[in-house]
């Protein structure tokens, strides 16, 4: 059944009035929520008007009301008693506007021409009325972090998982569902979904979230390997066909009831495929665009790619192939639709290329804060992104030192002060060795080479596949998300 856009399921409790002799005058039911379910909010934020239905019995039935009341304190009245309109034979159904929030339960009673109740139903599920959140991808949006999990402290948060129900999320949040299904996942572990919910907690309080799992490890956006494994594809005969894996997000996000945005990591297997940044660029805007046609008007929030250790003989990602993925993934930004959430090459990996659970938690936070400034939230930071690189100079004539010019976007400052790492200065395309870098000013990084550039010179930052587990002293600016110095997107070159 359907409620307010979402689905409901199972009964609420039969109530009835006696009549002559003790017999049941009346009987009423109620199609329940499912337990946990997370509404979606209308557009604008001011809650959603839900249809309410179920089963009726009675000849002196002339009306029926709902009302949905706070689940922990049934004395708390949400949404005041409402008229559904005149009941159908044995049936009733009708409209209840609700504010956001949560969790709550629902109430209904029939009444006689006089107004007197004649039997009620009250709900035994808890539901919100709030954001639901589809997460796609591949592995790292799935979760691959291990068996130590971060604990949902956000207490509105619900799960439309791979069992195609609602719970109260937990992580592994992408577990379960049957090992036929296009988005199936083994092996899943922690993930970044608790730290996200939870950090939009802090800025949306009192706000339910619900999260519908999508991703599916290894899975490209590209599409000339295969049409069916990769988020490329779409069935324009029916764009939520669950055989391809965009048509089962589809599917299950309007099966959740909607989602308000998207949250996306993905990349990783594109590079293995060798895929042109410019081919993947295209697809990011195909997809963005199949999304919204199919689900609404709505942002799509990426993390850029992280490093890569993997033998190249394993995954084959290299720098020539992780690059220009991650180009893409920056020059992509463009707000309010598609939102570069996350840099995420400054954080720790295991050897398989999937984050470890601190790096999740980073992630989700970082996600979160995006999505605050999306929605204008009052505690929102001042920026998702960090600092970037604007110029490079040399800092004297002999071409043994020069100066990177960075420009802040959240924060004022950077750390560390010394033995920065992250950089290569290039001579005439070979590598010179960098003896000392070091803050030189909140927005300057001074670089000295071990012996002067000959050549043609250019300098570069996190670029490429790094294959480092750890790389300390990268650069991170002060703002209270420590945001990183983002890869250099081209090669800085000076005369």
């Amino acid at each position: 059944m359907i409620g307010g856009g979402g689905a409901q399921g199972g009964s609420g409790a039969a109530g009835g009035a006696a009549g002559g002799g003790g017999a049941i005058a009346a009987t009423l039911s109620l199609v329940d929520f499912s337990d946990y379910q997370v509404v979606q909010r209308a557009p604008d934020g001011s809650g959603k008007v839900l249809t309410v239905k179920g089963a009726l019995t009675g000849t002196s039935v002339a009306g029926v009301q709902a009302q949905a009341q706070d689940y922990a304190d049934p004395t708390r009245v949400i949404a005041p008693w409402t008229d559904l309109g005149a009941p159908s034979v044995g049936a009733y159904s009708g409209s209840l506007a609700v504010p956001q929030g949560g969790w709550y339960r629902l109430v209904v009673r029939s009444l006689d021409s006089r107004g007197v109740e004649l039997a009620r139903a009250t709900g035994t599920h808890r539901f919100g009325v709030g954001m639901n959140i589809l997460c796609m991808g591949q592995s790292n949006m799935s979760g691959y972090g291990g068996s130590t999990y971060t604990a949902v402290t956000n207490p509105l948060a619900g799960l439309y998982g791979n069992g195609r129900s609602w719970a109260r999320l937990s992580d592994p949040y992408d577990r379960g569902g049957a090992s036929t299904d296009i988005d199936y996942d083994a092996g899943v572990g922690a993930s970044m979904v608790p730290a996200l919910v939870n950090a939009l907690a802090d800025y949306f309080p009192g706000l339910p979230v619900g999260i519908v799992s999508a991703a599916r490890g290894s899975s490209p956006l590209d599409c000339t390997a295969g049409t069916h494994f990769c988020w490329g594809f779409r069935n324009d005969a029916n764009p939520a066909d669950a055989s391809n894996l965009y048509g089962n997000s589809i599917s299950k996000a309007r099966a959740a009831g909607g989602v308000e945005l998207i949250v996306m990591h993905q990349g990783e297997t594109d590079a293995t495929n060798m895929t042109a940044g410019a081919t993947y660029q295209e697809e990011l805007v195909k997809l963005d665009a199949n999304y919204r046609s199919d689900l609404g008007e709505m942002p799509l929030f990426m993390c850029q790619l992280g490093r890569t250790p993997t033998p190249i003989a394993d995954k084959n990602r290299t720098d020539a192939t992780v690059q220009p993925i991650r180009v893409a993934q920056n020059q992509s930004d463009h707000p309010p639709t598609v939102y570069l959430a996350a840099t995420a090459v400054d954080l720790d990996v295991d050897a398989t290329d999937h984050y470890r659970k601190a790096s999740y938690d980073t992630l989700g936070k970082r996600i979160a804060a995006a999505i605050a400034i999306h929605l204008r939230a009052t505690t929102a930071p001042g920026a998702y992104r960090g600092p970037s690189i604007t110029s490079v100079e040399w800092a004297g004539v002999d071409k043994t030192s020069l100066d990177v010019h960075l420009s802040h976007r959240g924060g004022t400052d950077f750390t560390p002060a010394s033995a920065i790492n992250g950089f290569a200065v290039l001579d005439d395309g070979v590598g010179v060795t960098i003896a000392a870098a070091t803050r030189k000013n909140p927005s300057t990084i001074n670089l000295v080479l071990a012996a002067p550039v000959t050549g043609a010179a250019s300098v570069r930052y996190l670029y490429g596949k790094l294959p480092f587990q750890t790389l300390a002293n990268t650069v991170h600016d002060n703002s209270p998300l420590a945001l990183p110095l983002e890869p250099s997107t081209q090669d800085f070159t000076l005369p």
